[in-house]
């Protein structure tokens, strides 16, 4: 009888013990800054210039094929994204509070997609 709790002991311990390896990799490098910040391309072949952070210097960018466009969370083309950011952009009492997300392709350093979020009143 010994024999067998510790026969069961020992096996619940390894069950206990089994660990799985997993590597958890960031693909992409995210950067917040407010949409007056950003300065976007008249099409996706163009270049997007922005300041990753308040003490950096303006870096270039360009987007990658396939990349991404959000407002509010809903994905549209880019023409139509890029009316929405002017517009918001042209209110200058707005334009420095919109935060605008920005995530980079760790490999390749090329843009994967760009959301805006609209202040809700």
């Amino acid at each position: 009888m010994k024999t067998r709790i510790l026969a069961i002991l020992a096996l619940l311990g390894l069950m206990g013990s089994a660990h799985a390896l997993r590597v958890l990799e960031q693909p992409e490098r995210p950067f917040e800054l407010p949409l007056s910040a950003l300065t976007l391309p008249k099409n996706t072949s163009g270049s997007v210039t922005l300041r990753e952070c308040n003490n950096c210097g303006l870096s270039t960018r360009r987007f990658m094929d396939g990349a991404k466009f959000l407002v509010d969370g809903r994905e549209m083309r880019y023409d139509d994204f890029l009316k929405i950011a002017n517009d918001l952009r042209s209110n200058s009492q707005t334009s420095d509070s919109i935060p605008a997300n920005v995530f980079v392709d760790i490999a390749t350093d090329k843009i994967t997609r760009v959301a805006i979020h609209r202040p809700r009143h």
